[in-house]
């Protein structure tokens, strides 16, 4: 019986065997922070009543309040004038009840990847998922200083 095996085949399945190694064994792991978010259910609520009167409605947005909560969260940010529609925001997962961006900073050396979420419980006062609040409930920090900062601290 004859291989049916050809040479592109070989070096596609190379290809993905490479692929699938050589990031995680070159790319060194950057300290990463968890930070959970209490969620204070009364003032979620508050929150959600707020919005049902037209108030703040980019909390609906879960990039909107993903970016905003990043914004205060970093620093660098708070004395910018930045839009919270301006801040470079990658989807990981965007579902009825989930949501998770991943944010990296201009110099590369913070990665922000915040989650948030959307409860069952406030649905009788929202009405409907998409009149609900979007709420932050966990954020991880993942901070690589360069070769330079390295060469600073020694």
């Amino acid at each position: 019986m004859r291989c049916r095996c050809n040479v592109r085949s070989a070096f596609a399945l190379l290809c993905v065997l490479s692929v699938a190694w050589c990031p995680s064994q070159a790319t060194p792991k950057c300290p990463t922070r968890k930070i959970s978010k209490k969620v204070d259910r009364q003032a979620v609520e508050e929150l959600q009543r707020a919005i049902n009167e037209g108030h703040d409605p980019w909390r609906k947005d879960p990039k909107a309040a993903a970016a905003l909560e990043i914004m205060d969260f970093d620093p660098a940010y708070k004395e910018t004038r930045l839009s919270i529609y301006s801040l470079p925001l990658r989807a990981v997962v965007v579902k009825q009840t989930v949501a998770v961006f991943v944010h990296d900073t201009a110099d590369g050396k913070r990665s922000y990847r915040m989650t948030l979420e959307r409860f069952r419980w406030l649905l009788p006062l929202a009405k409907n998922w998409d009149g609900m609040v979007w709420t932050p409930t966990r954020i991880e920090v993942s901070e690589c200083p360069s070769a330079s900062d390295k060469k600073q601290e020694k």
